[in-house]
């Protein structure tokens, strides 16, 4: 049915699965007398296709509600405040104000997209989620979902220059660029670093932790301190550059012995180094102290800087 005009309360269009209308004008309290619609919304089975472009403020739709600022399921609905009587299951245009002004009675300081979905009152649990489909109308992949309580899990990989995380982590493996993890961070593979991680609650790792080109006097947080003629200041005290802890006298700085087995029964180096390590305030630099033997040059010390 094609026509350019349509005026009544539309119980004869129920039975249409495509009407063409130019214009639709209805009496039923759902829309008010002379309201217009624009091309493309579908009501139920019927659609309707026309020229005009004034929206009304709320329209009801078979199994939910489209208004200016919402489109929700008629499920678990609102029982007060501005969406009163629609259903928290849906797409939200949330607006926050600041103080009025002259010519701006309720002026708007930002504004948000929400995907929303009722909260733990509702005692069946309901979840937002992201998934892929097949052709027979089942899923394929729950990609992302999101709990109730906030809880999320990702099929995939998430990335993003900095992550920030209010609950607990759990990942088979986790690469970071800058991670802020203020509760528990768990992994039960590996963590590659490329930048920041900091992490205010518990963090476990249940694989390794992989620090990109650490070694031998690199400016990285782990490192290997190779004494040399150059950095060793005295028999029993050498010193070493490093960015992450130079400068810094507040850095927790943890160094061992690197001590290798070279026969059944021989050890390379074979000093007795109970050491210290300690801030020097005069050249703002971190060193390490014999509290035994001298230093011997090629010795060699793991450092990890830990920045508090």
């Amino acid at each position: 049915m094609t026509a350019n005009a349509f005026v009544g309360d539309g119980s004869l269009l129920t039975n249409l699965s495509a009407a063409s209308v130019s214009n639709l004008v209805t009496t039923p309290n759902t829309w008010t007398a002379g309201q217009t619609f624009s091309a493309g919304i579908a009501l139920g089975n019927v659609g309707i296709v026309g020229t005009a472009t004034t929206v009304p403020p709320t329209l009801d739709v078979s199994g939910g509600v489209m208004s200016d600022y919402c489109v929700t399921l008629n499920a678990d609905s609102f029982t007060s405040g501005d969406y009163t009587g629609n259903g928290r299951s849906g797409l939200f245009w949330v607006q926050h104000y600041g103080d009025p002004y002259p010519g701006h009675p309720h002026p708007v300081v930002s504004a948000e997209t929400v995907i929303g979905i009722a909260g733990s009152d509702v005692v069946t649990p309901r979840y937002f989620k992201v998934a892929s489909f097949n052709p027979d109308s089942t899923v394929n992949s729950n990609l992302v979902t999101v709990s109730q309580a906030g809880d999320m899990t990702v099929a995939g990989s998430i990335m993003a220059p900095r992550l920030s995380i209010n609950g607990t982590v759990t990942a088979s493996a986790l690469q970071v660029n800058a991670i802020v993890a203020n509760g528990n961070l768990t992994v039960s593979n590996n963590i590659v670093g490329n930048g920041n991680l900091t992490v205010a609650g518990n963090l476990s790792v249940g694989g390794s932790i992989h620090i990109p080109g650490a070694g031998v006097n690199t400016a990285t947080a782990a490192f290997i301190h190779v004494i040399t003629t150059t950095n060793l200041i005295y028999p029993w005290w050498t010193e070493f550059e490093n960015t992450n802890c130079s400068g810094n006298p507040d850095a927790i700085v943890i160094a061992t012995v690197a001590c290798r087995q070279v026969t059944s029964d021989s050890y390379s180096p074979t000093g007795n180094w109970p050491i210290d390590v300690i801030y020097d305030s005069v050249t703002a630099k971190w060193g390490i102290e014999s509290e035994g033997d001298n230093f011997t040059v090629g010795a060699q010390f793991h450092v990890l800087v830990i920045n508090p």
